[in-house]
């Protein structure tokens, strides 16, 4: 798993209006949790967290890290900026990053306080897990059953398909 060690405060600062559940949930949450997400600081990287984006050691890591994410990874980082703020476990969340290189991968994050900093979040442990060979053979899989579905359904005539067993 790419390991990544960051300096979440500036968002805990930001997001501490949605500690008090009575108090309203900003409208436009993705976009606050964007800016909270510009002020994240990197702090450390393991090997597999750079090889993920890209990069040949911690200095290359851009100072707004956001230029990594995928456009869907607003909504999903403010749900968990939210669930964190609450005290709620954190979750594996799907969502896709992109290396230097451009290339999209799709991963599981997953971040929690360490410990010792859970009320200022100043360390927070940052896990992703590459996804994106399952995924793409999970598309593929769903493509290539499509075809198939469309091969049956058009066709004039009944077909059976039978599975060969080695077993008999």
């Amino acid at each position: 798993a790419a390991l990544l060690e960051m300096d979440f405060s500036p968002a805990r600062e930001l997001m501490s209006c949605l500690a008090d559940p009575s108090e309203e949930r900003p409208e436009d949450l993705p976009s606050l949790a964007l800016e909270c997400a510009r002020r994240i600081r990197v702090l450390r990287a393991n090997r597999v967290a750079l090889t993920l984006f890209g990069l040949g050691s911690l200095e290359d890591m851009p100072a707004d890290t956001t230029v990594l994410w995928d456009a869907g990874t607003h909504e999903t980082f403010a749900a968990s900026l939210e669930s964190q703020v609450r005290g709620e476990p954190a979750h594996l969340l799907p969502t896709s990053v992109v290396d230097c290189r451009g290339r999209q991968h799709h991963v599981l994050l997953s971040w929690s306080p360490s410990p010792g900093c859970e009320d200022t979040w100043e360390r927070c442990l940052v896990s992703l897990v590459d996804v994106t060979e399952v995924e793409e053979a999970r598309a593929a899989r769903e493509a290539a059953e499509g075809r198939l579905r469309r091969v049956l359904e058009s066709s004039p005539m009944g077909l059976q398909l039978y599975r060969l067993c080695a077993d008999g």
